[in-house]
């Protein structure tokens, strides 16, 4: 990765006496690069370092080459991003055509007709092109995660940042929202935060996984799924050894942890290799 859209080095940020990151680092090219971790694990602090809404005590941030220090450089950085967080305020009686619309206009689209274009265009993305003029106090959970999303989408920026993305969404929303997010990831980058450890795994190239604020692995998900080769086995009861168990469909028990002599093992998915490394001494 010889030109990192996003380069992080040694970031650490505290919040009173609490440390929410702790020597961190990260590089995200064109591609899409997620973000694993427990809650309080520091992802939604990183992804908001990166979207030069909060600035780190500690390390450099570097967008697109650029240090997010002066008004102008920060513009000129935000200009090209897009950004989802957790938490969208958006009012309840804006239509869905009208809150993108706002949001486009903060984002100096004085054209009326382009900005109206692209409203529509980010909508269509999003599955809500039908649903345009209703409220939004009107539309399901789901429905107003995908308006969010496509707020993020306004002006084909070259760097989206979405935290939680899927979160409300339902498992058929999910899988489109995957073909989006893939076909995105290919010109351009893509940083994103998730708990559905099967979202990433499909669609990652690098996964960060954080625990307590610090970095405990960084690479490909197949390199992260290894980790956990020859420490998942099924069996008729729960092994009393297993840091983790769960009766499956099927009847058997799938364990996690380290096995007794004779099991039989499975190949391991990268769920367990996450469990296995976050809950680790």
């Amino acid at each position: 990765m010889s030109m990192p859209t996003v380069e992080m080095t040694g970031l650490g940020k505290r919040y009173r006496r609490t440390f929410a990151l702790r020597d961190v680092s990260l590089r995200a090219g064109v591609g899409v690069t997620g973000l694993l971790g427990p809650n309080g694990a520091g992802k939604t602090t990183l992804l908001r370092i990166a979207a030069t809404v909060l600035t780190p005590d500690l390390g450099a941030a570097y967008l697109f080459g650029l240090s997010p220090h002066s008004d102008d450089t920060r513009r000129h950085i935000r200009r090209q991003l897009g950004y989802l967080p957790q938490d969208v305020g958006i009012h309840r009686f804006f239509t869905a055509f009208e809150f993108v619309d706002y949001v486009a206009i903060l984002k100096e689209m004085a054209h009326t007709r382009k900005r109206h274009q692209e409203v529509r265009r980010v909508l269509g993305l999003v599955g809500l092109a039908d649903l345009a003029g209703r409220r939004v106090h009107t539309l399901s959970g789901g429905a107003r995660r995908r308006l969010a999303l496509a707020q993020a989408l306004l002006g084909d920026p070259a760097l989206l940042i979405l935290d939680e993305p899927t979160a409300g969404l339902d498992p058929e929303q999910r899988l489109l929202f995957r073909e989006l997010l893939s076909r995105l990831g290919e010109d351009r980058t893509v940083l994103l935060s998730s708990h559905h450890s099967d979202d990433l795994a499909a669609l990652c190239g690098h996964i960060v996984v954080l625990r307590e604020g610090r970095t405990v692995f960084a690479g490909p998900p197949a390199e992260l799924t290894a980790t956990a080769r020859g420490r998942v086995w099924t069996s008729g009861t729960r092994d009393p050894g297993a840091m983790l168990a769960w009766r499956t469909g099927e009847g058997a028990y799938r364990n996690v942890g380290d096995p007794p002599p004779g099991v039989d093992f499975v190949a391991p998915q990268l769920e367990d290799a996450y469990l296995l490394l976050v809950r680790s001494p």
